[in-house]
């Protein structure tokens, strides 16, 4: 360990050193007052200069209208107050705004679910898509689509919406291929597509050359081969690095510059390091997401702590809660850089410490939905800011399928799945908890599946679980049930107070899920089994899924696992 240096009384830019505040970090008072825990060696970097106040050189958005959003007034730390169209009132970062990561207050949501027919999906029908016309909903997430040529085929919802199909691929002889003309890959803008997977590409130096597709999405071609992509030098580098800061108010992470660049995290990563120029970074947090969570809650914790896993690395770790948060970029924290194991083993070594470490990846956050049922899930967490309502002052009670398909799709972070037998805990007539049963999915040795348990955001009802768990059991006496728990989230304790078991395998094997980054397009195991990708002309026999996939562009991403628990009627 390096000789402890004391920097009480010491001032770095506008940080005036307090006392120190323990593992690495130092109460400081800025120049405007606004107190904080900095890190040491970003004051003596000088990573961390200010609170955020100095508005000098921030690009004025007073009065601009947003989306959505009416920016009223700077708010200070790169934030502006704004009022939403709807007269609700918030604070949005500079960045979300001019970035469309915020579209509104998430009143959005409500009209989203007010769309939604008896049976609970998103009505798509008459409306065009693309070169899709769709004519009516044939079940299974599918509808029966006209596309412009007049040829009729069905077509998944999710590959509607998700622009994944475009056509019945008549255009020039592409057959389900996503469309790319104007889209820019390194220095190379696509022209036109030439057909059997070829488009025709010009370079930034003015030469039109012929490009695969695959080798487009997965980064191999950038250029035509002219030395101006080789490099970018270091007084251009640092130029794009300045305008962010006037711009922003606050310096750019490497996703900012990756963005702004048109290049690979990873070579983003290497400019800064040849140019040294990390100082130039914003250095504290690896993502503006990472800090923003960290700065949501307003309770102390450690930032990048290394001492718990002896070595490896917690974002954030809250030590008198038990606690810790992951935050997981796509593009790290895909198959390429992390093994299939490794968010599982993560947590599991968390577990023997009892600490609960609660993963969010990058694509969940980015999804505005499911981002606020997970802000909500930490605050439950965290802040204990639930209501709490006794069991005995409920009522037990059947559950239709619409009512039920609302209140999952509205405070369950997996949303609703099929289920048979729904029963609900209503307080003074309101919906405010559900469990639901059906047959097991993925394991016939059982009688019955538990598929979902959610309460109502900002409510807690002891003993809840317990009576609805009763009801079930009194009414059906069934023999077996099996149940599932997402390790990356919760902990499973509430299925070990109604009498579940862990097995000897409890915890399985990690799925995974494709990701997107442009547009963050999701897809699930499921949706990209090889032959079906097949039949989508999106590849051949000779290739593998990952292959297949990995040509689109698409990164794979493993979760933790889930907590396979049991229950057996003892009578």
């Amino acid at each position: 360990m390096g000789k402890f240096i004391d920097l009480t009384g010491k001032k770095f830019n506008d940080w005036k050193v307090i006392d120190y505040a323990g593992k690495g970090y130092w109460n400081c008072e800025c120049s405007c007052g606004e107190k904080r825990k900095v890190l040491g060696k970003t004051l003596r970097s000088g990573a961390s200069k200010s609170c955020g106040h100095n508005t000098n050189n921030l690009k004025d958005m007073t009065g601009m209208v947003i989306n959505e959003w009416r920016v009223i007034d700077y708010a200070g730390d790169g934030k502006w107050n704004c009022e939403c169209s709807c007269g609700n009132k918030s604070t949005v970062h500079g960045y979300d705004l001019r970035n469309n990561k915020s579209i509104d207050c998430g009143h959005g949501r409500k009209k989203s679910i007010a769309i939604r027919n008896s049976k609970g999906r998103i009505k798509l029908e008459g409306k065009t898509i693309n070169e899709w016309e769709v004519l009516e909903y044939i079940g299974d997430n599918h509808y029966k689509c006209k596309c412009s040529c007049g040829k009729i085929k069905d077509v998944a919802s999710r590959d509607l919406m998700a622009g994944i199909s475009k056509s019945c691929g008549h255009n020039n002889g592409k057959q389900n291929i996503i469309d790319i003309t104007g889209m820019r890959f390194g220095e190379l803008e696509v022209v036109r597509y030439l057909g059997h997977r070829r488009w025709e590409c010009k370079c930034s130096c003015g030469k039109i050359t012929e490009v695969l597709a695959g080798n487009l999405k997965n980064g191999s071609v950038k250029s035509c081969g002219c030395k101006q992509y080789n490099r970018i030098d270091k007084e251009e580098f640092v130029g794009v690095i300045n305008n962010f800061i006037r711009e922003n108010g606050e310096k750019p992470y490497i996703k900012d510059l990756s963005v702004i660049l048109n290049r690979h995290p990873g070579n983003i990563n290497r400019y800064i390091n040849n140019y040294n120029l990390r100082h130039y970074i914003n250095a504290e947090f690896r993502s503006r997401a990472e800090r923003d969570i960290f700065n949501m809650f307003g309770i102390d914790g450690i930032i990048n702590d290394r001492q718990v896993l002896n070595g490896m690395e917690l974002d954030i770790y809250y030590p008198d809660l038990n606690m810790a948060i992951e935050f997981n970029g796509d593009y790290w924290h895909s198959k390429e850089y992390k093994d299939k194991y490794y968010h599982q083993m993560k947590t599991i070594e968390c577990a023997k410490k009892k600490i609960q470490l609660i993963h969010i990846f990058e694509h969940e956050w980015e999804d505005v939905i499911k981002r606020e049922k997970i802000i909500k899930l930490i605050e439950r967490k965290i802040l204990n800011n639930t209501k709490i309502i006794h069991a005995r002052n409920t009522e037990i009670v059947y559950v239709d399928t619409d009512e039920v398909k609302e209140f999952l799709n509205e405070n369950h972070i997996q949303n609703y799945s099929p289920s048979s037998i729904n029963i609900g805990c209503r307080y003074d007539g309101e919906l405010v908890g559900v469990m639901t049963f059906g047959k097991p999915r993925f394991n016939k040795n059982y009688q019955y599946e538990l598929i979902r348990l959610a309460w109502k955001s900002g409510i807690a009802v002891n003993g809840g679980a317990e009576r609805m768990f009763k009801r079930f059991i009194r009414d059906n006496s069934p023999k077996s049930i099996i149940t599932y728990c997402d390790i990356s989230k919760f902990t499973g304790n509430v299925y070990s107070r109604l009498g579940f078991k862990a097995d000897k395998n409890c915890i399985t094997k990690p799925n995974y899920v494709w990701v997107k980054p442009l547009g963050n397009i999701v897809l699930k195991r499921y949706q990209t089994m090889k032959h079906k990708l097949i039949e989508d002309g999106l590849g051949n026999e000779n290739q593998t899924e990952d292959e297949i996939m990995e040509n689109l562009g698409f990164l794979k991403i493993y979760d933790s696992g889930n907590l396979r628990l049991s229950w057996h009627n003892k009578q």
